[in-house]
């Protein structure tokens, strides 16, 4: 008898062993969730991706992380930077504001006559051909029918940007910028062995082309169209090389060094075709003190230029509105300041000025740094300012539908949709934006890869990340 109880407790003890052996093997059976293959297909995604890559997911409403990877690692940004630059401008802007070209004189109007007109740039990115057309024609209904002179004064920047390349995605920064800052050449073929025709687009300007692009029965086109310098003043490029006879025509841009000759030499062609009489033609100078502005011309609202800035991803117009920034933050257009407001705006979000390191406004440095975790921060601060929301969200391309997302798809089903922004660099893909789940949740993500093996390899896994995280 003295013994039983012993035996009853081990008996007891081992019983208890084998339950939790037996709960515990069910556990281990029990099969995963939807949500826990998802996520787990995210993290063998995230560990396919090259090792300088981030990835941050949250969720929209409660603001609370879905999946993380790398996510605080500073990285290239590419063109997703002008999602920082966007959301800066909007809040420190508004999505109403306009830049201001002024045509001023020194006297007023005497028998339509003005002794010397001046333009004083404002830095407005959408001053183009069509815009000029337009100036012109209200100088006209303003009675002026003959200028004297023209005097261009780009001063209105500390210190221009000179073009880093040829290539119209590579153009500068100017007060006084005009189309862009780049001239198109449209080439088209004629017959074989002969010279092809260019034509310039704009025909408004007529540069100095030296060199012809032969028509040749090749396959692939061999012309280049360079070495862009200046001649007594005048635009002047180089072509040389030849165009298959069978390949249609094709229109090619370049970035242009002398904006303000480029603006003053459309300008004299356009006020002759509506009727201005320029006598003595145009130079580059400042406005002087004193002088009263006879119209102002406005750029469309901000919410309009930022449409096109990440619909096409343009550089140009993300390194215009950085002096914009600047001037809003130090009373100048000064390149430095609008840089230094990029910083603060991220740091501001929580973001660690150590992980932080803005040289440009629109991605094309590879010096930029930028981690996932910081622009899906700036994503989620535009989604909660209902004052620049719509303006905001309304300038992302659409997955499928619009811009630079318009091929991608990215597989969804009806129900789930992306507006992001892309950008890409050699050895860089990235992606950012907003995602509607086939559950009508909303994420926000980011996407940076670095020492990508290819374009195409990078977007594929963006692709299959974005598709992944619409199941959720």
């Amino acid at each position: 008898m003295p013994r039983a109880a012993p035996r009853k407790a081990t008996r007891f003890l081992l019983l208890s062993l084998v339950l939790l052996m037996q709960s515990a093997a069910l556990l281990r059976a029990a099969p995963l969730s939807p949500s826990d293959k998802l996520l787990g297909n995210l993290e063998q995604l995230a560990r396919a991706a090259p090792a300088n890559s981030g990835i941050a997911v949250f969720d929209l409403a409660s603001g609370t992380p879905v999946f993380l990877h790398n996510a605080e690692k500073p990285l290239k940004p590419a063109s997703v930077m002008k999602v920082l630059t966007s959301a800066v401008a909007l809040e420190d802007l508004g999505p109403e504001f306009q830049f201001r070209t002024e045509f001023l004189v020194e006297a007023p109007l005497t028998s339509g006559r003005v002794q010397n007109l001046y333009v004083k740039g404002g830095g407005d990115p959408a001053l183009t051909v069509e815009e000029l057309w337009k100036i012109s024609r209200n100088l006209g209904l303003l009675g002026v029918r003959q200028i004297d002179n023209v005097i261009l004064d780009d001063s209105g920047f500390n210190s221009g940007r000179s073009p880093v390349g040829q290539r119209a995605y590579q153009t500068g920064s100017s007060a006084l910028a005009f189309n862009h800052d780049s001239l198109g050449f449209m080439v088209c073929p004629t017959q074989s062995g002969r010279e092809a025709r260019v034509e310039t687009v704009p025909p408004e300007i007529q540069p100095r082309i030296e060199g012809r692009i032969q028509t040749s029965s090749s396959e692939a086109a061999t012309f280049t169209i360079d070495e862009l310098y200046q001649q007594g003043g005048q635009l002047a490029f180089k072509i040389g090389g030849a165009i298959p006879k069978d390949q249609e025509c094709e229109t090619f841009y370049r970035s242009v060094v002398d904006p303000v000759s480029y603006l003053g030499q459309t300008f004299r062609g356009i006020l002759k075709q509506t009727g201005v009489n320029l006598l003595s033609g145009y130079r580059g100078g400042k406005t002087p003190v004193g002088a009263k502005v006879l119209y102002a011309h406005l750029s469309p609202p901000l919410s309009e230029i930022l449409k096109d800035l990440n619909h096409f991803s343009n550089n140009f117009i993300a390194e215009q509105l950085l002096y914009a920034i600047g001037a809003h933050l130090s009373g100048n257009f000064e390149r430095e300041a609008g840089l230094k407001r990029l910083e603060q705006y991220l740091i501001s979000l929580g973001v660690s000025a150590a992980s932080v390191r803005v040289v440009d406004a629109s991605g094309l440095s590879h010096s930029s740094r930028l981690s996932a975790s910081a622009v899906a921060r700036v994503l989620k601060r535009m989604a909660e300012l209902d004052s620049v929301r719509p303006e905001f969200e309304n300038s992302l391309s659409v997955g499928g539908r619009s811009g630079t997302l318009k091929r991608r798809d990215f597989g969804l089903v009806s129900g789930a949709t992306v507006r992001g922004k892309t950008g890409t660099l050699d050895g860089v893909s990235s992606l950012a934006g907003y995602l509607s789940c086939t559950s009508g949740r909303k994420l926000v993500f980011a996407i940076l890869i670095n020492d990508a093996p290819s374009k195409e390899a990078a977007e594929r896994l963006e692709n299959q990340i974005v598709k992944s995280l619409s199941d959720l």
